[in-house]
């Protein structure tokens, strides 16, 4: 799940908390279950952008704190923060 952010972060943040909870609710009620350990939050922009952008350096998905990272990967591909 992904969603561009306006800055200052925090109306689009919530948002998106919003969206994952009611998601998470959503798998609760067919039997699913959304994995936390698996999740990963991950900010894209120039550094210059991103820098400024005074983003959080955590997030609460689902009631669980999750830490933002600079790279992930997904499917073998490394997605690094730096878009430039």
């Amino acid at each position: 799940m992904y969603t561009k952010l306006e800055v200052p972060a925090t109306s689009s943040l919530a948002s998106l908390q919003q969206c994952v909870a009611a998601l998470h609710a959503r798998f609760g009620q067919n039997a699913l279950l959304l994995n936390i350990d698996k999740s990963e939050v991950i900010y894209f922009g120039t550094r210059q952008r991103l820098r400024v952008s005074k983003l959080p350096e955590s997030v609460i998905i689902a009631g669980s704190t999750i830490t933002t990272t600079d790279e992930l990967k997904i499917l073998g591909l490394v997605l690094d923060s730096n878009v430039l």
